[in-house]
């Protein structure tokens, strides 16, 4: 592996609307090349890509067609022991922050990802991931200081 690819970090989107997978990819990427971005339609075709890539983050959506994310966390950690699990929602209730952290999910994130606040917080987490790679980290480790709109 080169020194350039150890420095980067591979980051799973999972929604099943196309717009909102290339809307997160291109946020997080603006500004940075630090990060290899694939994105995926449900979490069936997530787990198929965690079987051939090392990917150290998942942002998914919460509720996709014949889907609910947060169940999914147990399976991508029989893939990938060590991933880190954020939950997103356009319909970010208590209930549901809880739904995701008692799925074992590191931290939820209110929808649209287009405030800059989100963006902003998506990349710390990913370069907190980066800089710890070893690190598991437990719900709200990853997260110093959250958006007003943004539960976890």
């Amino acid at each position: 592996m080169t020194e350039d690819l150890e420095r980067k970090i591979r980051i799973l989107v999972i929604d099943d609307n196309p717009a909102e997978n290339r809307l997160l990819k291109e946020a997080l990427n603006e500004g940075t090349v630090r990060y290899i971005v694939d994105t995926a339609l449900n979490p069936n075709d997530a787990l198929i890509l965690m079987k051939t890539n090392s990917y150290r983050i998942v942002f998914s959506d919460t509720d996709m067609n014949n889907y609910t994310g947060y169940e999914y966390v147990s399976k991508y950690r029989e893939e990938i022991p060590t991933i880190r699990v954020v939950g997103l929602s356009t319909n970010a209730t208590e209930q549901k922050t809880s739904e995701w952290l008692e799925s074992g999910a590191n931290a939820f994130l209110e929808k649209p990802v287009e405030l800059d606040a989100n963006i902003r917080l998506m990349q710390y987490i990913a370069e907190q991931v980066l800089a710890n790679p070893d690190t598991f980290y437990g719900p709200f480790d990853l997260i110093e200081n959250k958006p007003k709109n943004s539960f976890y």
